[in-house]
């Protein structure tokens, strides 16, 4: 069996380890090999969301391997039509530009899910969905997470777990005024 170093967090604290190391390939790859261990449905969000990630971080990377191996056509911007210092320090200066516009077009896109969307997410619910929907879910999650439903030595991490998803969903519910 696999050392599963994570096997002790929770899903939130999963959650949050997602979000602080998104852009680490390796440890993303380690989350979601816990993950897969979970069975519930908010971990099965939370694994959808790791490999949505992990799949990004590889088309960023052949993205920018590409890049690399491709050789710069002479063109307005190459060494060849630089032979002045001054054009060739803007030349350098528009690059990093340009590479400063990237970073943070992709720090715009990891900003984009709202806590709105992360407190959703934590349920396994579109922040779209219809309010029955929401308390039809609540309802079934108050049925398989209720301690009082789980053997005895069960029931402290069970009643942990039911006390946080009613956290979840009563915010839902005062964010939604129900």
């Amino acid at each position: 069996m696999p050392d599963r170093k994570f096997s002790k967090l929770s899903l939130n604290e999963l959650s949050r380890l997602l979000k602080t190391h998104y852009s680490d390939f390796d440890f993303l790859s380690e989350l979601l090999a816990e993950v897969r261990y979970r069975t519930d449905f908010s971990a099965m969000t939370l694994q959808m969301a790791l490999h949505t990630r992990i799949g990004e971080l590889e088309r960023e990377t052949k993205q920018r391997s590409h890049k690399n191996t491709n050789d710069p056509k002479p063109g307005k911007y190459s060494k060849e039509n630089n032979a002045n210092p001054e054009i060739e320090s803007l030349r350098r200066q528009l690059i990093q530009a340009h590479e400063q516009i990237a970073n943070l077009q992709a720090q715009l896109k990891e900003n984009v899910n709202s806590e709105e969307e992360q407190l959703f997410g934590h349920v396994g619910l579109n922040r779209n969905c219809p309010d029955f929907v929401i308390r039809s879910v609540r309802t079934t999650y108050r049925k398989a997470l209720h301690p009082d439903g789980h053997p005895e030595g069960h029931k402290r991490e069970a009643h942990r777990r039911f006390v946080d998803v009613e956290k979840t969903f009563e915010a839902i519910i005062k964010l939604r005024k129900l």
